[in-house]
């Protein structure tokens, strides 16, 4: 799947995870900067950019002029009808158009729980779908909406530890973010959302340098907790999260290998 995209009259409009990508031949500098001052705005990617390919996801030409919007998360439904409502302002969208992209907002991230087919009952059954389905998902807007599904309380049966002690090996997070005692199941679920999400940017991204790596680290870690946590009690927090550090770092290579002995354990 790619981005969320539109071609309206008079815009084209790309959404993916954390930025916004508008094509339009004689974009006001008004919008831009009313845009500039939502909360959460980070920057306006330019095409020397490492991560400039991140937000080309579409089907768009690229050298049609245009403008990329980055946010420091997820640009959720409140903020994107805040955009489309300035660009409506600047008859750069119509009413109409705005309609037309919130509901392909809404169907998107509704449609793509259904092929899933969780029991709801079976940890076991169901942790093995989800899994299958994030290594074969390569948009991190997908992947961090699922995370969110599946923090919802009638997926905590994914959380529920059995056996005979009430201490747990395994580390995940909340719907806090915070990092506590949880099963195997949700430990495997988010180590994967994590591994995935980082190869979908290795694999995107124009250059994966050092310097863009540490940069976008920094932010997943904040924002998606579960990218950067130890999982097993006895690596945390003394030896942390070596996929993680990795990622930070830039070493490519290692994190694939990472990724590659993560499902080759799994199996």
């Amino acid at each position: 799947m790619s981005a969320l995209f539109h071609d309206f009259a008079k815009t084209k409009l790309s959404l993916s995870l954390d930025g916004l990508t508008i094509y339009h031949a004689n974009f006001p500098q008004k919008a831009a900067k009313e845009i500039r001052k939502i909360p959460g705005y980070v920057s306006t990617i330019m095409r020397e950019d490492d991560e400039h390919n991140l937000f080309h996801r579409d089907l768009f030409n690229r050298d049609d002029y245009h403008w990329h919007f980055a946010f420091d998360s997820m640009i959720d439904r409140g903020k994107l009808s805040r955009i489309l409502d300035i660009l409506i302002k600047y008859n750069c969208i119509s009413d109409n158009n705005k309609n037309i992209f919130m509901q392909s907002y809404d169907a998107r991230y509704q449609q793509f729980i259904t092929p899933l087919k969780l029991t709801h009952r079976d940890k076991y059954k169901d942790t093995a779908s989800i899994i299958k389905f994030i290594k074969q998902c390569n948009d991190n807007d997908l992947l961090v909406h699922l995370h969110k599904h599946l923090l919802d309380s009638k997926f905590d049966y994914l959380r529920a530890r059995t056996g005979r002690f009430s201490f747990s090996f395994w580390r995940g997070t909340n719907k806090k973010g915070e990092t506590v005692e949880t099963s195997r199941s949700w430990a495997m679920i988010e180590k994967t959302l994590a591994l995935q999400m980082g190869i979908n940017i290795c694999d995107q991204a124009t250059k994966f340098t050092p310097q863009f790596a540490e940069k976008k680290s920094r932010q997943l870690a904040c924002f998606y907790p579960f990218f950067m946590i130890a999982r097993y009690f006895f690596s945390w927090p003394l030896m942390g999260n070596s996929s993680f550090e990795a990622f930070s770092r830039g070493d490519e290579i290692e994190f694939r290998e990472k990724r590659y002995q993560h499902f080759r354990y799994l199996h």
